[in-house]
């Protein structure tokens, strides 16, 4: 296929994908809505044995560029049935701030927000006629840079996200459609006794970061169409359910030692998100 049909295809389909983002972001509900568009290098050093490099841009919210994400890794096929995968993520979330000056203008601040992140997958996978079934457990840890309060959260985070996944090979089409299921398992939350008495949390404990619980439940429908041997684009949709609690603690503690200023409570949010993601291989 031409290389001049590659590009025009990349192109009009980051238009499709960032227009709809464009026209939320005035909303105030916009953060339930994003869009992402990535690329990816592969590289095959020996039998089984690849290297790779990943970078992913994500849109949505009022400033409209949401976070980066720029990923090197190497992923081993030990067999047909199991493969395992190590990776380090450098991401940038974009914020924002406005500060009230004394003529009543308004100054804009953009700045990112840096994390770092590992990751440790093992995938098991089998195949039946043309289907394709696989199970992957991913650890992974997530260190934020900027200073937190611990007693609400940690300052590097472990989540445990389990990916279930179902595809289907057509044998006339280059074309892939694939489902996917990932609760992600939250190890290490900011846990308080007695968090859910109302009237007696001031009188609760900060017991650790050993609080577990699921935050989010993923589900994905996708579609990967192989351009030819080296060039394919992945088309998805993804809705997650958010589920987290929100602690406010005091920082510094008091009189009596570190306490909460309200109870500790549920949030839930539903976020969806669109995408389109182009991989090399070499």
């Amino acid at each position: 296929m031409p290389d001049r049909f590659i590009r025009r295809s990349l192109a009009l389909i980051a238009v499709i994908t960032i227009f709809p983002v464009s026209l939320l972001a005035d909303e105030d509900d916009s953060d339930s809505f994003s869009a992402r568009i990535s690329a990816e290098a592969d590289y095959r050093i020996a039998h089984g044995l690849h290297v790779f490099v990943f970078e992913e841009l994500r849109f949505g919210g009022n400033q409209i560029m949401d976070r980066s994400y720029t990923e090197i890794g190497a992923s081993y096929k030990m067999n047909s049935h199991f493969k395992v995968a190590l990776s380090y993520t450098a991401i940038a979330a974009y914020k924002n701030e406005v500060t009230e000056l004394e003529d009543n203008m308004q100054l804009v601040r953009y700045w990112y927000d840096w994390r770092h992140r590992i990751c440790g997958d093992i995938t098991g996978a089998f195949r039946a006629g043309q289907w394709r079934f696989s199970l992957r457990e991913r650890i992974q840890g997530t260190y934020k840079t900027r200073e937190l309060n611990n007693y609400q959260q940690p300052q590097t985070s472990w989540v445990l996200r389990s990916r279930i996944k179902a595809s289907y090979k057509f044998r006339s089409m280059p074309l892939e459609p694939y489902l996917c299921f990932e609760p992600r398992l939250l190890l290490n939350g900011a846990a308080w006794s007695d968090e859910g008495l109302t009237s007696q949390y001031e009188d609760a404990v900060f017991t650790g970061h050993n609080d577990i619980y699921f935050n989010r439940l993923r589900g994905m429908v996708g579609m990967e169409w192989k351009l030819n041997s080296r060039n394919s684009l992945d088309f998805y949709g993804i809705y997650d359910y958010l589920r987290d609690k929100d602690i406010d603690a005091r920082k510094e503690g008091s009189s009596k030692g570190v306490t909460l200023k309200s109870p500790v409570i549920w949030q839930t949010g539903h976020r969806l998100s669109i995408g389109i993601g182009y991989k090399f291989s070499f």
